[in-house]
């Protein structure tokens, strides 16, 4: 019984683990896209102004 509870243990463990790289990773993909989108609202926003100026 303890040896199987064990087994259980490293397993839940492993999952853990494995869902906290994979949170990491989306993270960084959100940060990406975020500031990708960010940028792009940024330039958007200069075309905006560059045109009524013109």
């Amino acid at each position: 019984m303890e040896e199987e509870d064990e087994n259980v243990e490293r397993e839940l463990r492993e999952k853990k683990r494995k869902n906290e790289m994979e949170r990491r990773e989306i993270d960084m993909k959100l940060r990406e896209l975020t500031k990708k989108k960010n940028n792009c609202s940024g330039i958007e926003n200069i075309r905006k102004t560059a045109h009524h100026i013109c």
